[in-house]
């Protein structure tokens, strides 16, 4: 295969991937560019997302399989905000009691101590993943 081949398909699977972002944006005038997929661009290269998604189940699959969006998207505020509880209250729309009861129960739903700053990567790197698979139309 000629260089120029290899160089065609990797540019096509990252325009693909770019485009599938833009269209989760739902914003009409929405551009994505490879290089602003910043650590997860390496992902538009696989072609068996099975590891991938293994992964979210094995960290997120508890907390998926409960109907448990609103807890989801706390978690998610929670790892995004470094655990600032107002933050997360405005994000999710709810009480600082509500945000604490959420945290607790996420810990207790998925067996892991959210004080740890290693289950806390590992989290947020599950959740930045099954945002990707999302995406890319590879649901986890």
């Amino acid at each position: 295969m000629s260089r120029l081949t290899v160089d065609l398909r990797r540019r096509l699977r990252e325009a693909l991937a770019c485009a599938r972002f833009a269209l989760l944006s739902g914003r009409v005038d929405a551009t994505v560019r490879a290089d602003e997929l910043g650590a997860m661009r390496f992902l538009v290269a696989l072609d068996d997302p099975a590891p991938l998604h293994d992964y979210v189940a094995e960290q997120l699959g508890a907390l998926l399989g409960r109907n448990g969006a609103d807890l989801f998207e706390t978690l998610r505020a929670f790892l995004e905000t470094d655990g600032h509880h107002a933050t997360i209250a405005e994000r999710c729309h709810v009480q600082k009691s509500t945000v604490k009861y959420r945290l607790a129960r996420i810990a207790e739903i998925l067996h892991r101590p959210l004080s740890d700053p290693e289950v806390r990567f590992e989290l947020h790197l599950a959740v930045a993943l099954s945002d990707v698979l999302t995406v890319l139309a590879f649901t986890p």
